[in-house]
């Protein structure tokens, strides 16, 4: 059986940096494109720009479980994106969005029945692919480009999906992996029992969300005060309250969360068994899964069972597990990169490794 590689994520050594030097500088100059699809779906891909010259990584990926495109997210992919030097891409899920331009009459905020049927299964194949489209409508891929996946929570899945849809030959277009990073992953291993789903959600409610706000009052220690968007404003709160009492998102939310009880390894299980050899494979790339050392819903037990079933069909999989520093005794969450200062140390080490 594998074992926890460990790296340490401490805001501290991020206090008095500079906008530029903790890169959320790129928050400045980042885009958020609509994409609109044939059927008139509709949601928000966001690009920062992080090249320094020409070449440079893409990193591709999507937003988590019920989250939008707003300034805390882009904040954090601006940090990736600089201390990664890359071009990074994050797509909404389709029917969880807000149009910025109208946020309180979006159109184009549904997913088919299709979609919802097949996420709450455990398939989120037909979004990832969806996902892809609106991203690559923005980067125009071609044969044989290579893209490093990004995903945290519910985003895990979407990337691992992606690389599914990748795998499985069915995208138009032979985009190579070249690195994956699931952050996170809520029941990473088949665990179908209904209690044990019942304590996820529970820990993410009762533990998870009460301990975010440690994680967003260091972003005022760090002298970078960033909030959560329902936070920022009365006018937020409302778009926020709003578009989550809107009965088409929450059905997108809802059966995307019933859908993480057939667990990550059932997303990525054709991707590692390499069972159709005209798609892309993961055998070349380099994979890390990653959990937060006090998370109570990305268990450690988990990832080592997905980790040996891998290696069973011989693909690798590094195994990471994110602690505080020395004398910070700040439990290490679910949540924890939404402290930019940590968020900065995990794209460190997504970029040097």
């Amino acid at each position: 059986m594998d074992s926890f590689e460990t790296s340490t994520l401490d805001y501290r050594q991020w206090i008095g940096s500079t906008d530029a030097e903790l890169g959320t500088a790129l928050a400045d100059t980042s885009k958020i494109h609509r994409y609109q699809a044939f059927n008139g779906q509709a949601f928000n891909v966001l690009e920062v720009d992080g090249r320094r010259g020409e070449g440079g990584p893409v990193i591709v990926g999507a937003a988590s479980f019920d989250c939008r495109i707003d300034p805390l997210l882009t904040k954090r992919m601006g940090i990736l994106a600089h201390h990664s030097g890359a071009r990074v891409f994050m797509a909404e899920l389709p029917g969880v969005t807000v149009d910025h331009a109208d946020p309180f009459h979006t159109r184009g905020a549904w997913q088919t029945p299709m979609q919802t049927a097949m996420a709450a299964a455990g398939n989120f194949d037909m979004l990832a692919k969806k996902q892809l489209k609106a991203i690559d409508s923005i980067a125009h891929f071609q044969d044989g480009d290579e893209i490093q996946l990004f995903g945290q929570s519910m985003g895990a899945y979407s990337a691992a999906s992606m690389a599914r849809v990748l795998a499985k030959n069915s995208y138009r277009k032979q985009i190579v992996i070249s690195k994956m990073t699931l952050v996170e992953p809520v029941n990473a291993w088949r665990n179908n029992n209904a209690i044990e789903h019942f304590k996820m959600v529970r820990n993410l409610i009762v533990n998870e969300d009460a301990r975010r706000q440690v994680y967003l009052d260091e972003n005022d220690l760090i002298g970078h005060p960033t909030a959560a968007y329902e936070q920022l404003t009365d006018e937020t709160k409302r778009i926020h309250q709003h578009m989550r009492s809107r009965i088409s998102q929450r059905m997108a939310a809802y059966a995307a969360g019933m859908g993480l009880r057939k667990s990550l390894y059932t997303v990525l299980s054709d991707v590692i068994s390499d069972r159709d050899p005209g798609g892309t494979h993961l055998h070349e790339a380099d994979i890390t899964v990653a959990r937060a050392s006090s998370s109570t819903v990305s268990l450690d037990t988990d990832l080592l069972a997905l980790s040996d079933a891998a290696h069973e069909q011989g693909v690798w999989l590094r195994l990471t597990e994110f602690e505080a520093g020395a004398g910070d005794p700040t439990p290490l969450g679910h949540h924890s990169a939404d402290s930019l200062g940590r968020m900065a140390d995990l794209a460190l080490y997504m970029a040097n490794r």
